[in-house]
This record gives structure tokens, sequence and C-alpha cells, in this order.
């Protein structure tokens, strides 16, 4: 692909790259107007099922606070209260009339069944056609009511379910409300009123395409429509209980559904509306053909117009190219007479500029081969001084032998071997044992030198000796430790150079318990900026940032270099490095 675009001329790269744009452009905005019109689509469809959610809220409000009410007038009423302590003492007692004269009131109540305190059925009636109130002494809401656990308590009952009734003709919301004497306030019985929750404003005729259900302590206790939706629906959304209302987009079997819900006023109910969510894109699709179609004809229409803007364009390139092809075949010196001031003008010009520097460069090539040569020179000048010293070093050993001084031809010696280790014949990498030694002759010399004030110990383990390594590596370090370590101090200073391999790293720590390093100056030596200037007046800080570029150079990013030290407690310095 990348080879074919390169080999495409100057013209029809433009074309492709403005075509391009234009594409990825219509297409952004497509994009942006799918996403839009679905949200909108899908906003008013939320909002339609939740004006009908509302409405059945409403319903099912009214059908609560009727229950409520009903239940209410039962605990006052003195016919009511001398019934249930008739039928307390066993005698056979009948619903008063007033009770039954009430149900007439409320149309949506189903039945209403009296227990006494036992739990044991005194009368019923019932207007849908139910009969033969079964015993409920095991039912739970009943006896929380009897035991005055609760005042009252809701239940679902399904129809034909052997629940409340020998045979129950249709699917009711019980209301259980316990009877308290008036006198002491003691529960001298419970009534049942059930209402009809099936027809709640007229929710069978307004389903359509959805599910309308009532959730109660986050269980769904009934549903309409449940044709409507793939089955096991309910397991696959939640809502929040606590809210007041809301809704949320759930997943089934891959296909996507939302649902809208509105808290009743009774406590711990829930009304809600799922709904297929297959609408959310029939608007967005119209959109998109638009574009498409949109897209199509403006491209047909742009093709004339760029066609001629483009060899507009191309042709002072054209020209310029063929102007640089004869100059490499002819004469350098030759200048392209093109006055135009955009961008292909400033190409031209560059070029001519670019001609006269290079006759120019080409007079001074000579002038810097003889520099580098020079160079050169130098640096094998460079070379031979530190073999001088290290000769004349060599004779002084010599010579205090021959006079019997053995501290001066130890020193003299120790010394030979630092400028001999530290030339190493100029290899980049040296083996950890020659590292070894040139920490150990330079530990011997500033032994001689501060005497019971340092005292030095080298751990190298056997199997590390014969790795290489970038020379100068341990000398610098340990250098600052005895500079830096001993300072002003008057005890003794020990120095503990450690060096071991494990999983295909080498480790190495120099560790002192001398001066130690302040925090200001520390976060100095971990500074990545340094000056020409700080070179010269911070040696110490310089060498550490060269051991640190010098393995940076060498292994990337897979080293270790840190610092950590103590003020009046030590310092210790450790490097790791595969090898």
């Amino acid at each position: 692909m990348h080879t074919w675009f390169a080999n495409l001329s100057l013209r029809k790269k433009i074309l492709l790259l403005i075509y391009s744009c234009i594409f990825v452009v219509f297409s952004c905005i497509s994009a942006v107007l799918l996403i839009a019109s679905e949200q909108y689509m899908r906003d008013e469809v939320k909002n339609a099922y939740s004006v009908t959610v509302h409405q059945i809220a409403a319903a099912f409000d009214h059908l609560c606070s009727g229950s409520i009410n009903m239940s209410i007038f039962f605990s006052i009423d003195p016919q009511v209260q001398m019934m249930f302590r008739d039928a307390n003492e066993g005698k056979t007692v009948h619903m008063p009339d007033n009770a039954m004269r009430l149900m007439i009131t409320y149309p949506d109540t189903l039945s209403v069944v009296f227990y006494d305190k036992d739990g044991n059925v005194i009368d019923y009636v019932a207007t849908e056609g139910s009969y033969g109130p079964i015993d409920q002494t095991d039912n739970y809401p009943l006896n929380q009511i009897l035991q005055g656990e609760k005042s009252y308590a809701w239940e679902f009952i399904e129809a034909s379910s052997d629940a409340f009734m020998i045979r129950d003709n249709t699917s009711k919301l019980c209301l259980w409300h316990s009877i308290k004497d008036q006198n002491d306030y003691s529960v001298i019985g419970a009534v049942a009123i059930t209402a009809n929750i099936e027809g709640i404003g007229g929710m069978e005729e307004e389903e359509g395409e959805a599910v309308i259900w009532i959730r109660h302590k986050g269980e769904i206790i009934y549903e309409w429509g449940t044709d409507n939706l793939p089955k096991g629906w309910e397991e696959s959304f939640t809502v929040a209980e606590s809210e007041a209302s809301g809704d949320t987009i759930f997943s089934v079997d891959g296909k996507q559904f939302g649902s809208v819900y509105e808290k009743a006023k009774e406590e711990d109910f829930l009304i809600g509306v799922a709904y297929p969510g297959k609408g959310f894109m029939m608007g967005g699709n119209n959109i998109f053909i638009f574009c498409l179609f949109a897209l199509m004809v403006f491209l047909m229409l742009l093709v004339p117009i760029l066609f001629f803007g483009i060899t507009v364009l191309v042709r002072p390139i054209r020209r310029l190219t063929q102007f640089m092809l004869q100059s490499t075949q002819e004469s350098f010196n030759t200048k392209e007479p093109l006055e135009s001031q955009d961008e292909i003008g400033m190409m031209n010009r560059m070029f001519n500029h670019m001609v006269e520097e290079n006759n120019r460069q080409i007079e001074t090539i000579y002038l810097l081969e003889l520099q580098e040569r020079q160079a050169e020179l130098d640096n094998l000048q460079s070379q031979i001084n530190p073999h001088f010293l290290y000769n004349i070093l060599d004779t002084i050993h010599w010579s205090a032998l021959r006079n019997n001084n053995r501290e001066i031809a130890d020193m003299a010696y120790s010394l030979a071997q630092v400028f001999r280790l530290s030339l190493h014949r100029g290899e980049r990498k040296i083996p950890l044992e020659d590292e070894k030694k040139l920490v150990e002759y330079y530990l011997q010399l500033q032994k001689m030198r501060y005497k019971d004030r340092l005292e030095f110990k080298l751990e190298f383990s056997q199997d590390t000796l014969e790795l290489k390594v970038p020379k100068l590596l341990l000398q610098p370090l340990v250098e600052n430790a005895v500079i830096h370590g001993i300072g002003n101090r008057s005890h003794t200073v020990h120095i503990h150079v450690a060096v071991w391999w494990k999983e295909g790293y080498l480790f190495l720590r120099v560790k002192d318990d001398g001066c130690g390093i302040k925090p200001e100056k520390l976060r100095c030596l971990l500074d990545d900026t340094i000056t020409d200037t700080e070179r010269d007046r911070k040696g110490s800080r310089y060498a550490l940032r060269n051991i640190q570029q010098r393995l940076k150079l060498e292994y990337g990013e897979d080293y270790k270099f840190s610092i950590e030290s103590e003020w009046g407690q030590g310092t210790r310095v450790t490097l790791i490095f595969p090898c």
C-alpha cells in the first residue's frame, strides 16, 4: 500500500487525500447524526412510556388508597368492633351491613375477609365469584399482624394459586390490616382486603409491544404482556429502589431493551414499563442513507473543480523538478528564475540558496579534512602522556627499592598500576578482575595516606571475575567514598565493595559509613542537568553523571543507578545492568 501510494503522481496523491478527508468528515458527521438521532428517538420513546407509567402509578396509588381507607373504617367502626369481640368469645357472627355497603363505594375491591385473633375466618364476601377462604394460620403477613409486629402488610395473590380461596378467579393485591380494641388497643383480629390489580388504568389496552410490571421489595410480583419480551428478561436489568423515578437500558439475548419506572406512594412498590429498543435506529437509518447519497453527489460535482485546481498547483512544481534534474546532470551553477511568492516560490529560492551553499561547502571540504587529520594526531599524542607517567613511576619504584624505602616503592608501584589499568590498551570493556585490581591498588594508596582512619573490604563473587564490563565503573565510586566519606571525621571509615551476579544481571555496590550526603546535595547528584562549569567545579558529581551516561549508552534503559545516603550515617551506591 505504501509503495503504491508513493508511486502515484502528485496530482493523484492530492486528489486521493482530499477525497479521503471528505469521506472521513462525512462519516464523522453521519456518525454524530446517527448517535443524536438514536438518542432523540430513545428519549421520545422513554418520555411516552414515562407518561404511561405515571398514569398507571396514579391508578395503583388510588387502588391502594381505597384498600387503606376501607381498613381504617373497619378498625374504628363500632359494629365491626362488636363483631370481633363476639367472635373471639365463640359466638356466631356475620359481617355488618355497613361493611357490605362500603364495598360498593370502592368498585375495585374484590373481597373482604375477617379473621379472629387466632387466625380463623369470621366471615367474608367476594364480588368476582371466588369462594371458600383457606386457613391462613401459617400465613406470614397474617401472623405478623396478629402478633402485633406490624399494623398492616401487602401481599400479591395470583389467580388459582390455592393460597387465599378454594376457588380464586382473579389475581389480586391483598392488604392485611390489624383490628385493635378501641378500649385497650390490643389486637382482636385482622381484615384482608383484596383489590383487582389486572385492570389498573386500562393496562391491558396500553401495553402494546411493552411489558408493564409491578415490583415489590426487589421482586416483580406481577406483569402484563410477557409475550412481547424474551423469557427471563426480569433477571437482566436492575433498578434503583430508592429513587422516586428512573430509567435503564438492558440487553437480553443480544437485543436491547429499555425500561422506565416510578415509585408508588405506598412503600416498597415500583411501577414500570419494559419495552423493546428496535425502534431506536429507525430514524437513524434514514439519516445515514441521506448522508451517503449527499456524499456521492458532492464527490461527483467536485471532480472537475479539483482537477483544474490541482493542475494549476502542480505545474510550477513540475517546472522546478525538471530544473533540479537538469542541474544535477549539467551544472550546479544554474538558477531557476521563478518569482512567485507562495510556498513553491519559496522552494525555488531555497534550492537556489542550496546551490550557493553547496559551492561554498565544496571549497571548504579540503580544510575540514586537514582539521580531522590534525585532531587524530592530537588524540594519539594525548595517549603518550599517561604512558610516559607510567614509565617514570616504574623508575621511581625500582629506585626506592634500591634505597630500601619500601613505603615509597609500594606507593609508586600502586600508582603505576592504577595508571596501567586505567589505560588498559584503550579498550572500552575490561574483565571485572582488572577493575577489582584497579580498586584494590587505589585503596592501598589511600590506606597509606589515611592509615587507621580507613579500612576496606572487597567481596567479588568468583563467577563474575571473567565478565567484561565498561571500565572505570567502580573506581570513581570508591574515590567518592574515600574523599567525601572520610572528610573531617576522626574515627575509622569502613568501605565495602561487593559484586555479585543474579539472574542475568550484575550487581555492583559501594558502601561506606562515613559522613553521608545532605538531602539537598543528594538531590543535586540525582539531577540530570549538569553545565560545563559544574563539570570542572564538582568532580564527584560529574563522575557519577559520566557513569550513568555510559551505562545508558551501553544498555539503554535496562539498567539501574541508585544513591542512598543519610547525613552522618553513610552512603550506598548500587549499579545493576545485564551481563
